[in-house]
C-alpha cells in the first residue's frame, strides 16, 4: 500500500499487483500545508511573528529541515521540558531562533489530528481501516509493504512511528512493515511520466471537443 502525503491532501491506496484497488482508496484532508499552519501557530505561541507571504515559506523550510515525528510522543514532551532541548535555527536573513517542542509537535498532528482541533482518524488508523477494507487474503502483504511518499511522506521520523502504531492495532501474526520511497519528494511527476511513456496513454487524452461537450467529468471518465 501507498501512502501518498503531499501538500493539500493524503491519500492510501492499497495496490495488488500493480493494480489500485479504487473501492478501498482512503483519504484524509490533512498533510503538508495543515502542517506549516500548525507549525507558524506554535511559532507565534513562542513569541516569533511570522505574518507574511515570505514568512509562510520561511516557516515551511524551517519545518522541512527540522520537524520530525516522535517515535514515543509523551516521552519526548518530558525531554523538551529540559533547558538543553531547544536547537538554534538559521533564518535565511541570518537570523537565529530557538526551536525547541514546535520541532516534533507539529507533525504530530498527522496521528493526533485534534491537536488541530479536527476531527478526523490519525494516519495510523487510517492505514489500518483502508487495508482492513480490503481481502483478508491481501491483509499479510499490504500491511507488509506499506511505502510512504510525497513531500510530507519524507519526514523525519514518520516511518518509524507509522510501523509502530499500525503495529498495536494489528494480530501479532502479521508483520507491519513500512518504509519511505526513494525518490518520495518527486514521486507524483516521476509516476506521471511513467504514465505518459507507455502506449496505451493516448487511450487516456482528453480532446478539447470532448472537454467541451462533457466538461470537467470526462476526466474522471477517461482516467478512473
Amino acid at each position: 500500500m501507498t501512502i501518498e502525503s503531499g501538500e493539500g491532501m493524503t491519500y492510501f491506496v492499497p495496490i495488488i499487483d500493480g493494480c489500485p484497488l479504487h473501492q478501498s482508496t482512503f483519504h484524509m484532508d490533512i498533510a503538508g500545508q495543515d502542517l506549516t499552519l500548525y507549525f507558524l501557530h506554535l511559532l507565534s505561541e513562542s513569541g516569533h511573528s511570522f505574518v507574511s507571504t515570505a514568512d509562510r515559506e520561511c516557516a515551511r523550510d524551517l519545518k522541512e529541515k527540522n520537524c520530525f515525528v516522535a517515535l514515543d510522543f509523551e516521552k519526548e514532551k518530558a525531554e523538551a521540558n529540559s533547558p538543553s532541548y531547544p536547537q538554534k535555527c538559521q533564518l535565511p536573513d541570518g537570523q537565529e531562533i530557538d526551536l525547541g517542542r514546535e520541532r516534533f509537535f507539529c507533525p504530530e498532528v498527522l496521528f493526533q489530528p485534534d491537536l488541530i482541533e479536527r476531527n478526523n482518524l490519525g494516519i495510523h488508523i487510517k492505514a489500518f481501516e483502508c487495508i482492513s477494507s480490503c481481502n483478508p487474503a491481501f491483509w499479510k502483504i499490504l500491511f507488509g509493504h506499506i511505502i510512504l511518499s510525497g513531500g510530507t511522506g519524507t519526514c523525519s521520523g514518520l516511518r518509524s512511528r507509522l510501523q509502530k502504531e499500525t503495529s498495536t492495532l494489528v494480530s501479532p501474526k502479521i508483520n507491519v512493515k513500512a518504509s519511505t520511497c526513494p525518490y518520495s519528494m518527486y514521486g507524483a511527476w516521476v509516476g506521471g511520466s511513467m504514465l505518459c511513456s507507455l502506449s496505451t496513454f493516448k487511450d487516456m487524452w482528453v480532446t478539447i471537443e470532448e472537454y467541451r461537450e462533457m466538461g470537467f467529468s470526462v476526466v474522471g471518465r477517461r482516467t478512473l
